[in-house]
């Protein structure tokens, strides 16, 4: 269609053109014709005032004096030098002849009226070409604007026929997604999503086919290692996708919550690849002031369930609950501890295994309180219905996404100042540990009474750095090793623990090691239960980076073999 388009513009323009070069032509012979006729004025003027200008008649008498003073002295000599008399006589005869012959001829009448008819027929033909180029110069406007409501109208049928190719575009992909969607709820696998980050140089170690494959080049002097690479995962981004337009392809997934689905959210990738950006957006630090710009997939989704909630007040109560914990060197720490929101209002909760059920006690600074949320201590426990809790956290009912976008920067910005005051490096650190965050929504029919519970966790892992694998853990690793390949290993424990997890839950093995790290242990209810998990692995486009995209690719590989069952609502009484 555009290139449809374009022709017909550039038929317009050299019509146009065309046109134009007509005009100066007209012009030119105008000019010509002009020219010729005051030359032929000029001529006859000349013609009919030849007998009566003096200066003419001056300059016919000149020549013929020069020729009787020519004779003379041709005269003279003749006489000087002796001639006969018969040759003088003949002498002046020629002489005189001469002269006669040289006598200047009046133009005839005919001659005139020959040239006057000439003259009129110029002058008819100059008025005719006049009058020709006036009207075609006079139509000349409307001819244009003839071709540029043509044009104005061929744009707008081509605009409204694009559009409604845009249009039906959108609803078969919104179509298909949706079937994709339902299949993949019905197979109970996990999704998986690459997103590379933009390559620093021009030179970039991907090729993106499609949508769905990635092809990763190595240049080793390995001959068996150049071959590359190809994966195939659930959706490619491209390294400059907008944030908004990532969270739209995982937006129905993430909404599911207020349905009553758990849904798991992990981001994996080497150090500086985007995965605190992709989950939570850009963190920015000015002066000890901490700022949340380009909002992730976490805060995106928060963002919307908030809106739809106060849309549909009027029949659904929804409630939103809050918790942040953070696991370094495989130890958890609450972020909610000293922030404004989980000093008012935080709730600690406590799982009673005996009943299955959550306790939340009110927040307080006693120390002799066995529950506080400073001094109680962080357990993962696991209730009679299978549900993984991390006893002694705080949990917090939030109002509105302000209140959520504070109570991030407050937990960042206290992260900070602690890592400062004890002289720690506040890169090497954040790279290094997992920030794992859990919103539990509750959505109430206020006119029937029926609920359903449904979680939203965030996972956003350690920096995926390799490390060479030593021969003494040969056998202790070799599921490990196998993932990833070419004798390397993770260095985060926790990561290495994951890739275990991830080959014996491929490969059906009965025994899976969640229990080996705090990561995988809260990873165990989303990775073996009814929930729907979304994988996002974060790469480099950067050749020196080749190693460790290359491993993170294997794990999301492996991660998409992964079979977990379909996922169900969770409610809270019976309809």
């Amino acid at each position: 269609m555009k290139e449809h388009i374009n022709r017909l513009e550039s038929a317009q323009l050299k019509t146009l053109e065309e046109i134009l070069r007509k005009n100066r032509e007209l012009e030119m012979e105008l000019d010509a014709v002009r020219r010729d006729l005051a030359s032929n004025k000029e001529r006859n003027d000349d013609l009919e005032n030849a007998g009566e200008n003096p200066r003419a008649a001056a300059r016919r008498k000149k020549p013929i004096a020069l020729r009787k003073k020519k004779s003379e002295k041709a005269l003279e000599s003749v006489q000087t030098k002796g001639f006969p008399d018969s040759t003088e006589t003949d002498l002046v005869e020629h002489l005189s002849n001469d002269s006669s012959n040289h006598t200047p001829e009046s133009p005839s009448s005919d001659q005139l009226s020959k040239l006057k008819a000439e003259t009129a027929l110029v002058r008819q033909q100059f008025e005719t070409l006049r009058k020709t180029t006036t009207a075609e110069l006079s139509i000349l406007p409307e001819i244009s604007k003839q071709l540029t409501d043509q044009v104005a109208g061929t744009l707008e049928a081509s605009q409204a026929e694009i559009e409604r190719l845009r249009s039906r575009l959108a609803m078969e992909s919104a179509s298909r997604r949706k079937l994709l969607t339902e299949v993949q709820d019905l197979r109970g696998i996990v999704r998986v999503y690459c997103r590379p980050r933009p390559p620093s140089t021009e030179d970039s170690i991907f090729n993106i086919p499609s949508q769905e494959t990635i092809v990763l080049r190595r240049d080793t002097n390995d001959k068996r290692k150049r071959q590359p690479m190809s994966f195939e995962f659930d959706r490619i981004f491209e390294p400059s996708l907008p944030q908004q337009d990532v969270y739209g392809e995982v937006q129905e997934v993430c909404l599911g919550v207020l349905d009553g689905f758990n849904i798991t959210v992990m981001a994996f990738g080497p150090k500086g690849c985007g995965k605190t950006r992709t989950i939570l957006g850009e963190i920015t630090c000015t002066d000890g002031e901490v700022s949340l710009e380009e909002h992730g997939i976490q805060l995106q989704a928060m963002k919307q369930l908030f809106t739809i909630a106060q849309h549909r007040a009027e029949r659904f109560k929804d409630t939103f609950s809050l918790s942040i914990v953070e696991v370094h060197d495989d130890r958890l720490s609450d972020m909610l501890v000293g922030t404004t929101c989980g000093d008012a209002k935080g709730q600690v909760v406590v799982a009673d295994s005996s009943s299955g059920r959550r306790k939340s006690q009110k927040h307080k600074q006693s120390d002799d309180d066995a529950s506080s949320g400073r001094t109680a201590k962080l357990e993962i426990r696991s209730d009679l219905h299978g549900e993984t809790v991390v006893q002694g956290a705080l949990t917090v009912e939030l109002e509105d996404f302000d209140e959520v976008e504070r109570t991030w920067v407050e937990c960042i910005g206290n992260r900070r100042r602690r890592l400062e005051e004890q002289e720690m490096d506040v890169g090497a650190y954040e790279a290094s540990s997992h920030v794992i965050t859990t919103l539990k929504v509750t959505s109430a029919n206020i006119a029937t009474g029926h609920g359903v519970v449904g979680k939203l966790q965030f996972f956003d892992m350690a920096a995926a750095e390799l490390t060479k694998h030593s021969s003494d853990s040969e056998g202790k690793d070799s599921t490990t090793i196998s993932v990833l390949g070419d004798g390397m290993r993770f260095k985060n424990r926790s990561l290495e623990t994951l890739g275990e997890v991830a080959v014996a839950r491929s490969q059906f093995v009965r025994s899976v090691p969640y229990r080996n790290s705090t990561l995988t242990h809260l990873l165990r209810d989303s990775l073996d239960g009814d929930t729907k998990v979304l994988f996002l692995a974060c790469v480099s486009s950067d050749p020196s980076d080749v190693q460790d995209s290359a491993a993170t690719l294997r794990l999301a590989s492996r991660m998409r073999q992964i079979s977990i069952g379909k996922a169900t609502k969770h409610s809270l009484t019976s309809p």
